[in-house]
Order: structure tokens, then sequence, then C-alpha cells
């Protein structure tokens, strides 16, 4: 979640998104004592309302009031079974969660491995905390289905995008922390952490494909993989990358570099271009048959 931008709330602002939606839950204390109690936390929750707020997406906030007077708005409000909107949504916690789980996954790092140096060290726990990580901790919590999302965020699937499920667990962790303290959170993160991780895997396997590739194209003479955008596509909250990898095959002759080859080998799409060229570079890998059977 580095370098995240928080934005006010935009997408319950349409008219079609003025209706709450009644395929939301809302959470109870009895549904955070049982994610604690698998993990062999048996302590009293006490502030509800964190985790309420913890599992409020930002398009499910009456910002400014917005809704208010909104005619639509209160004629669905009627159903009792229904959430209404919210006051507050997650971000702030999202945000000091980030923070509390890099300190404590450092921390176990630190511990787990006593011999090894800065760099194994980072390089593990870049992999630990990344987006696809902690949106599989979300999955394993099963968790998802007390997140509260507009009915547009509903229709497009937004309750099981990676995005919205990494950002769900930072701000779980940052209302756990806040409730019942340090030391419960840190059990609860690396339990979860070692119920999820297989680290033998994770050692083993090098996941920074474009890395790979470039010692790849090297260790054949070849010039260094070049990588280019192709179509970006979708709204600003669920955007999609193309990103091409090409090998290049210059005429050097008389100190000039004209490209007389250009071969697209991998091509990758995702949410982040940096994603996006991670993807096309495991692709040229299979191409050229450099990865390992289980990859």
């Amino acid at each position: 979640m580095n370098n995240k931008k928080y934005h006010s709330n935009k997408y319950h602002l349409h008219p079609m998104n003025f209706q709450v939606n009644t395929r939301n839950k809302l959470v109870t204390k009895n549904d955070i004592r049982n994610i604690l109690i698998k993990h062999e936390i048996y302590d009293e929750v006490k502030n509800i309302s964190l985790y309420q707020r913890a599992l409020t997406h930002k398009s499910y906030v009456n910002t400014n009031n917005f809704l208010s007077n909104n005619h639509n708005y209160h004629r669905n409000r009627n159903n009792k079974n229904a959430v209404p909107y919210q006051k507050n949504s997650n971000e702030r916690l999202e945000f000091l969660g980030d923070s509390i789980i890099g300190h404590i996954v450092c921390e176990y790092l630190y511990d787990r491995y006593p011999n090894k140096d800065e760099g194994f060290l980072t390089k593990l726990k870049t992999r630990l905390v990344d987006r696809k990580s902690l949106a599989n901790f979300s999955k394993y919590m099963d968790i998802s289905q007390f997140i509260l999302i507009s009915n547009h965020m509903e229709n497009i699937h937004g309750r099981n995008t990676d995005k919205i499920l990494e950002d769900i667990y930072e701000s779980f962790i940052c209302a756990l922390y806040k409730d019942l303290g340090f030391m419960i959170t840190k059990q609860f993160v690396i339990a979860v952490l070692e119920n999820t991780t297989d680290f033998a895997k994770l050692l083993y396997i090098d996941i920074n494909f474009k890395d790979r590739l470039l010692r790849f194209f090297q260790k054949q003479g070849w010039e260094t993989p070049v990588y280019t955008a192709g179509d970006m596509i979708g709204p600003s909250h669920r955007r999609t990358f193309t990103m091409y990898a090409t090998r290049v095959v210059y005429d050097k002759i008389q100190g000039k570099k004209n490209i007389i080859k250009s071969d697209i080998v991998g091509v990758g799409v995702a949410s982040s271009k940096k994603e996006a060229e991670q993807i096309a570079s495991k692709e040229a890998l299979r191409k050229f048959n450099a990865l390992g059977e289980d990859e």
C-alpha cells in the first residue's frame, strides 16, 4: 500500500448509487470473536465500531451528508435489513494498518532469520506485504462478506478484488491494534502469516521475473529487454495496463545503432504497469523455456 493517495469518495454520488446495498452485512462482535478464536485469541472485543469502520469502503460513505435530503435514498432505507451508508470509511485505519503490518513482519523476519543480511530480509518482506499477499490474508480470514460497498462496486465485483481486500486487511489490523493492543495484533498477524505462507517455496522461487529475464538475455548475449506500454483500459478505480516485453536486435555497423529486428516476447495485463511488466517477463521466460516446472 506504499505511497497511496487518499481521495474523497467519488463512487456513491451518482444517482444510480443512492440506494443502499442490500447485500451488505454489518460485522458483529460475534463475527470478530470467531475470527480471533481461530488464532487462539480469546480476548473480548471492546469496540465493534472500529471493525465496522475498518470494513467500510469509501464507496459506502455519506460524504458531507450528500444523501441526507435525497428522496430515493431515504425511500430505500425503509428496508430494515439494509445497512445504511456510513459516516466514515476505512482509509485512515488503512493508513496506520500498513505501518503496523510492516513493523510486525520486519521484526518477525529479523527474529526468524538471525543470520541473514538486510538484502535477504528486505526481499522477503516485500513479498509478504505486497498486494497479492495481503489480499490472500483477507481471503483466508473469509472477511469479504462483511465489507460495506456501494451497489456499483458490488456489480463490478469489487468485493473480491485484490485491491480492496488488501486495503481491508490493513484497516482490520489497525482496528485490532486500537481495540486490543499491539501484542494481540502481533500474535494475530504472525498466526495468519504462518498459516498461509509456504516459506520454503517463497525462498526457493525467484518471483522477480523482470530481473530473471534480464539475466537470461545477458546470458544469451542479447541486448537488454525493452518494455513498452500498450492499452490502458477502465475507470481510475479499476484500471488495467498492458505492457510488452520486447527483444530488440541492433545493427551496430560504423558506430551507429539501428534497430533491425524487434520481437514481442511477452505480454502482461495487470492493475499496475509494474505488475504488468512482471507478467510480461514471466511469459517471455516461458516462451524461452526458462521457467521451472512448478512455475
